[in-house]
């Protein structure tokens, strides 16, 4: 059933209107019900007419609600026992302070509400400092449908807390305990890994730790040498930074260090190399890998991207697989395109080769789940090498979607991309 709320004048305070064709399947209608609405309940008396339209719920004007109900907000309804649940109610937390909200930052999650005519309910964007625990109540932006405009319109208000919080940034630790105390397994992407702990942890499942680069910590100059005398070229990236302008590959040419990030080349001596060892480690840890070739015999070089999500169905799939191209132009192609073209591929080899890349995202996306909560979109960036082994180099949980739409060519691609988390959102807060 998909209603509207209202507010009506009424004499009992705590009270609803519905429609009396609401209860008509049921032997026995209830006076008292609990109105869900997010994570906010109230137990309220229930009064029947025929009077009111059949798809609004009205409430009494008397009830002190902590919260406001945007107008024009088509809700699913739910009715389990004594419970009557309106929603979904979904919070994205797409930024870590509130003075980084505003309407410009915004629009940027525009493409997320490309669907809402399925979606429905409240959707709101917030800041993690602008959730109050205290209150049971956030405040952000909501969606709101607009038939006559072609641009989404996001209003600020206040809102309950939601049925469930998707996490798009990285949480301080006692964010995240309050998180779990009051949405447990309905925090999606509570928690963020590190390059190091995901290494560790993956590679004591044999099936997994395969295709796992060794990894050691860079601790100094001789830790570096150490790596550069087994591998010709190693590349050097932050523990906790997920930024291509902070990887370096480092390679030893005689005497000196030669780095590179993606805008320049860097020579340095060794004594200059310590300098800069002795100011960039304190900063920020390092790991260090070897450079595993993905160059083809053209001599262009890429990475794959899959995405791995779950939608309403709750169950993972890969929505695409993607590779960003890199050889006299840059440019992005599909994975079957780049194990056709770039290893030159028959068509049975292309489809197995890609089932194996899905198989191994898949074991690693359920491995996730089991080890730190509760996830459904995940980008697993890998490589193949000339043998056509398969390497995982990351496993991003807030990667973000701008970096779709600049490798998915299919716009409806791309959309059912960005939007399968909130269909996901709604199926796990009870709305199928």
């Amino acid at each position: 059933m998909i209603v509207n709320i209202t507010k009506v004048p009424m004499q009992i305070k705590n009270a609803i209107v519905v429609h009396e064709s609401v209860f008509f399947d049921m032997d026995v209608i209830p006076r008292r019900m609990i109105l869900q609405i997010g994570s906010w309940r109230r137990e309220v008396e229930v009064e029947l007419s025929s009077d009111i339209t059949k798809n609004v719920i009205a409430l009494s004007n008397q009830m002190h609600v902590p919260f406001d109900f945007p107008e024009n907000i088509p809700f699913d309804v739910t009715m389990t026992n004594r419970v009557i649940h309106v929603g979904p109610v979904i919070g994205l937390i797409a930024f870590r302070e509130e003075r980084e909200m505003d309407l410009h930052a915004i629009q940027k999650f525009k493409d997320y509400v490309v669907n809402y005519v399925n979606l429905r309910g409240l959707l709101y964007i917030c800041a993690a400092d602008s959730i109050s625990f205290s209150n049971q109540t956030v405040k952000g932006y909501v969606y709101q449908p607009d038939q006559k405009s072609d641009q989404p319109s996001f209003q600020l208000s206040t809102f309950p807390l939601p049925d469930v919080f998707i996490n798009k940034v990285r949480l301080d630790e006692p964010v995240v305990e309050q998180l779990i105390s009051s949405h447990g397994e309905k925090l999606v992407n509570s928690y963020v890994w590190n390059y190091r702990e995901l290494e560790e942890w993956l590679s004591s499942y044999p099936s997994i730790s395969s295709h796992l680069l060794s990894m050691n910590q860079l601790t100094t100059l001789e830790n570096l040498d150490e790596m550069l005398n087994m591998h010709e070229t190693v590349v050097l990236k932050p523990i906790h930074l997920r930024s291509n302008c902070m990887e370096y590959k480092v390679k030893k040419l005689k005497n000196r260090y030669q780095w590179i990030n993606q805008w320049k080349v860097y020579s340095y001596s060794k004594d200059e190399a310590t300098v800069l060892f002795s100011k960039l480690i304190p900063e920020e840890p390092f790991l260090i890998q070897p450079l595993i070739s993905s160059i083809n015999k053209e001599g262009n070089s890429y990475i794959l991207r899959a995405f791995l999500q779950k939608n309403r169905s709750k169950h993972w799939r890969c929505s695409a697989i993607v590779s960003d191209f890199k050889g006299a132009e840059e440019f992005s192609l599909t994975g079957q395109e780049i194990l056709r073209n770039a290893f030159h591929l028959n068509e049975r080899e292309v489809f197995l080769k890609e089932q194996e890349i899905i198989t191994l995202c898949h074991s690693v996306c359920q491995l996730i789940e089991k080890c730190y909560g509760t996830y459904a979109d995940l980008c697993v960036t890998m490589k193949i090498d000339e043998d056509l082994n398969l390497w995982l180099l990351d496993i991003d949980p807030l990667y973000e979607h701008q970096m779709l739409s600049e490798s998915i060519q299919d716009q409806q691609t791309y959309f059912n991309i960005v939007t399968a988390p909130l269909e996901y959102a709604k199926s796990l807060s009870g709305f199928l």
